[in-house]
């Protein structure tokens, strides 16, 4: 039996050397989190909220302590000059890992897959910030979308009645598309599309958006991807509404991930972070956290509710008037400062309500059970600090259009081209782009605007004249210095006609017309 002692001749074995406390307890703790924040940095206003933001991801990590191991906070900035920098966020310091040119086409992809692979984490989670419009690329002015050059106008202004895109895609509109691509300074309103390309083994738990109106249909469903494979992203936390450049409270969200350690699941995550609306007058107005995995369901409910309403408005047996009932529903649906971005939760009550066609009416109250189904609901948590009962996830439509009046008020346009909507994957499963840019409809709608905005110039000129010179005046309206009433000069009676209202023969002047002898 051989001797269970050490050999003398052999070395001793090497003691090892004592760790130091903070790296002997961070070793207790297992990486959960994995925060990874894309900073579109290009506009000038956001050079000050950056700095801003930057203190706030740093301050937890530096308070927590050892604790901090629980989150690998990584951030890439994307700089006006066309230069991406990231970085790792620890507690004492920054460590810079790259610097190289932004490429617009892949930077949010690059990032993202280069992230995953080499910290690997158990729950990750990505946070867009920046200037963004949802899905369109900027406000509007209060104008409807005329085309100059169309056949026939020699470049100039057509006439109201001519207001309609006769060319539903020209091929200016496709040059302008492809130009956009050719972009040098990435934003966040045109990067985030790149998620719908991340690799099956690339899973986010949660995509935040600290931009504008990008709780949308439109958004969720390019977040799915190509349809027929999982999807990689989980949930969706975006505001319907605008949001301020102060943004999200990133202190409170890194709080959350240390303090709740293991028991953190993404759902509950989420939930903290909506939670941040309405703490302060620079947090956010409205978040709302979606489930992306479920949103097949909610577009197979769409389609049918889409088709009835492609029906109801272009059939060809369709009754007078139905046409202005849908119509009206799209006007009255509510809406967060831009004019066409509808909530889609009240734009099915509407439609459930007045509507008279019980396809429609069925298939806008399956849209809402699916919305707001009790046991596994599309839409997670939501809360709105606006005076408006929104829903949460909005749908883009053409068809509204906010006047000179409500552009002085702070409402705005997001014109979509309709060929670059028809590449969406919302517009490719239905036929909601057939429906919102049939001709016809946009003849319609505009005529609308031109009566609604000629409405607003009468009421302002009204509003006008009783307010200069009128407040105060105690003589009646007419000639200056005259104390008789309006009227004729010494005429006793009423302003009217003569005798009463009733005619004489002129011929001599007998008893009135009509009138019978019975004497």
């Amino acid at each position: 039996m051989a001797d269970a002692r050490p050999s003398a001749d052999l070395p001793p074995e090497p003691v090892a050397p004592e760790a130091p406390p903070d790296e002997a307890a961070a070793s207790s703790y297992r990486r959960q989190w994995l925060l990874m924040v894309y900073m579109a940095a290009a506009a000038p206003n956001l050079q000050e909220p950056l700095g801003l933001d930057l203190e706030e991801l740093m301050r937890p990590l530096r308070d927590m302590g050892v604790k901090s191991s629980l989150v690998t906070v990584v951030v890439q900035v994307d700089t006006p000059t066309g230069v991406s920098k990231r970085f790792r966020l620890r507690r004492r310091r920054a460590v810079r890992l790259m610097v190289k040119p932004t490429k617009v086409d892949t930077t949010l992809l690059n990032f993202v897959e280069g992230s995953i692979k080499k910290y690997r984490p158990r729950y990750s989670a990505l946070v867009i910030w920046g200037h963004a419009s949802g899905i369109g690329r900027g406000f509007d002015p209060a104008a409807p979308f005329i085309r100059k050059g169309d056949p026939g106008q020699q470049g100039e202004e057509p006439l109201v009645d001519d207001m309609v895109a006769r060319t539903p895609c020209p091929d200016d509109v496709r040059k302008r598309s492809k130009d956009v691509k050719k972009r040098t300074v990435a934003s966040a309103g045109t990067v985030w599309g790149q998620l719908g390309q991340l690799p099956a083994d690339c899973v986010l738990d949660i995509v935040g958006f600290d931009a504008c109106f990008m709780a949308s249909v439109e958004v969720v469903s390019e977040l799915r991807g190509s349809l027929g494979r999982t999807s990689p992203v989980h949930y969706m936390l975006a505001p319907q509404g605008d949001i301020g450049l102060e943004g999200w409270h990133y202190d409170l969200m890194l709080d959350q991930i240390v303090a709740g350690r293991a028991r953190l699941t993404p759902v509950k995550l989420g939930m903290a972070v909506v939670e941040q609306v309405g703490l302060s007058r620079s947090s956010p107005e409205t978040l709302s956290l979606i489930e992306v995995r479920r949103v097949d369901e909610l577009l197979d409910a769409l389609c049918l509710l889409i088709k009835a309403l492609d029906h109801f408005y272009r059939g060809a047996y369709r009754e007078p008037g139905f046409r202005r009932l849908l119509e009206d529903a799209v006007h009255a649906a509510l809406w967060a400062r831009v004019r066409q971005f509808l909530d889609l939760a009240d734009l099915c009550r509407v439609l459930a309500s007045r509507v008279p066609d019980c396809r429609i009416r069925t298939a806008a109250r399956d849209v809402l059970a699916i919305l707001d189904r009790a046991d596994r609901p599309f839409i997670v948590d939501h809360v709105c600090a606006l005076d408006l009962p929104l829903g949460g996830l909005s749908i883009y439509s053409p068809w509204p259009r906010a006047t000179s009046v409500e552009f002085a008020d702070g409402v705005r346009n997001i014109q979509v081209d309709e060929c670059e909507y028809e590449e969406l994957l919302f517009a490719k499963k239905t036929l909601w782009t057939k429906l919102m840019y049939y001709p016809d409809a946009i003849a319609s709608t505009e005529r609308r605007w031109v009566r609604r905005e000629v409405r607003d110039k009468v009421d302002e000129t009204r509003d006008w004249l009783d307010w200069s010179g009128r407040a105060g005046d105690p003589k009646a309206p007419g000639r200056a210095g005259d104390p008789k009433a309006p009227g004729r000069a010494g005429d006793p009676k009423a302003p009217g006609r003569g005798g009463g209202g009733r005619f004489r023969n002129e011929k001599d002047d007998g008893p009135l017309l009509g009138s019978e002898d019975h004497s």
